[in-house]
């Protein structure tokens, strides 16, 4: 009797179904949970009840590995991908309520309530709004200016100023 409970204990700890979810409610998701048609990556249907949608209907989720965090609408498709979190200059408490973040090797901005995009990912390099204004830039690279690099400053290229709503203001030269 002793042997068959021993069995069947250790065919319940062995059993897929009690095996860690790898797309969870809440938490880290497995990559696994995502597909890509063309260039339209979502999460699976059957893990689309999953969500938690805000009130704009859209649900933030992290990838493990490579660890990413994204926006996602109600139809599980990535609306936001890369998103930077940083949490005292970027989302979740950007200045003005816009973020930064990164698709195929490229950074622009979005509205953090809304998660609309408002300027495209064309930019090689992106700052943190700061007094209303963000600073991007082509052909250049980011150059931190303290150790932590919690200040940084654009070098090279061209240089472009937008405001919250994504609006040109300027274009500048940044040094070499």
């Amino acid at each position: 009797m002793r042997a068959f409970l021993l069995a069947c204990l250790l065919a319940l700890i062995a059993s897929p179904a009690l095996a860690a979810d790898p797309c969870p409610q809440g938490g880290d998701w497995s990559a696994s949970c995502l597909e890509t048609a063309g260039k339209v990556r979502q999460v699976k249907r059957q893990y689309l009840d999953r969500l938690e949608l805000n009130k704009s209907g859209m649900a933030l989720i992290v990838i493990e590995a490579p660890r990413e965090l994204v926006a996602v609408n109600r139809r599980g498709v990535v609306v936001v991908p890369g998103i930077a979190h940083t949490g005292d200059f970027d989302f979740p408490d950007a200045e003005q309520g816009v973020g930064r973040f990164t698709a195929q090797g490229k950074c622009g901005y979005f509205r953090a309530g809304s998660f609309r995009i408002v300027v495209p990912p064309v930019y090689d390099a992106c700052l943190a709004f700061r007094n209303g204004e963000a600073q991007a830039c082509q052909d250049c690279v980011r150059r931190c200016t303290v150790p932590e690099c919690q200040d940084s400053r654009l070098v090279g290229g061209k240089g472009f100023v937008f405001n919250a709503k994504g609006a040109l203001l300027r274009k500048f030269t940044p040094p070499e």
